[in-house]
């Protein structure tokens, strides 16, 4: 879906902008479908991206608290 909007224009991507940008661009599209893109914080300096479903969101973001980590929309990092 998100690639379908890149190749017709309507999702900017531009080299000016950054990863969180990108990210909170894609999670506009992809929340209309019950997803997005998160971030996975584990204290590093790469960027961890897993796609999930919004009804998984709730409940993988509760495991990473308990385990002193934060998974969190990407843009939001």
């Amino acid at each position: 879906m998100v690639l379908r909007h890149v190749l017709k224009g309507t999702l900017d991507l531009s080299e000016d902008a950054d990863v969180f940008q990108w990210c909170a661009a894609c999670n506009k599209l992809l929340r209309q479908q019950g997803m997005l893109f998160c971030g996975v914080d584990i204290d590093s300096d790469d960027l961890q991206l897993i796609l999930v479903t919004a009804a998984e969101y709730d409940k993988i973001s509760a495991l990473a608290e308990q385990a002193g980590h934060r998974i969190a929309p990407a843009e939001t990092l």
